[in-house]
């Protein structure tokens, strides 16, 4: 089930996503690097803030604050960039992710009902 994806400045969002074939996204440290370079990014061309993270080897969990209204602009940067940067390290046929992210309003998982809950226990805050 895909929900809406509903953006507008202030808004809290869970943004996640999982790779195509079940196989890792994140193969070692060089890629993780890239990945989480991706973070730095976010503020200046999409008004997003990452507040915090968790990275699998096959997914990741992001919570996002949207500054700025650009949501998914910013995740479609990040899907497409990162899967064509990680193409050229470790070559492979076909989609790295299973389509575009899950948004979630972060009231809507119990796990993430609190922003201080997401940076203190679940997801270490990105700085």
């Amino acid at each position: 089930m895909r929900f809406p994806r509903l953006d507008f400045a202030g808004a809290h969002d869970h943004a996640m996503n999982h790779s195509a074939r079940r196989e890792p996204i994140l193969l070692d440290d060089e890629s993780r690097t890239i990945f989480l370079s991706f973070f730095v990014e976010f503020p200046d061309p999409f008004g997003v803030r990452v507040d915090g993270f968790a990275l699998m080897p096959n997914h990741y969990h992001l919570m996002l604050e949207s500054v700025g209204g650009d949501l998914p602009r910013a995740m479609r940067h990040l899907g497409g960039s990162y899967s064509q940067r990680l193409d050229r390290l470790h070559p492979w046929d076909g989609p790295l992710f299973r389509g575009g992210y899950l948004p979630m309003a972060s009231g809507r998982c119990p796990l993430l009902s609190s922003p201080a809950l997401i940076k203190g226990r679940y997801l270490p805050t990105f700085t």
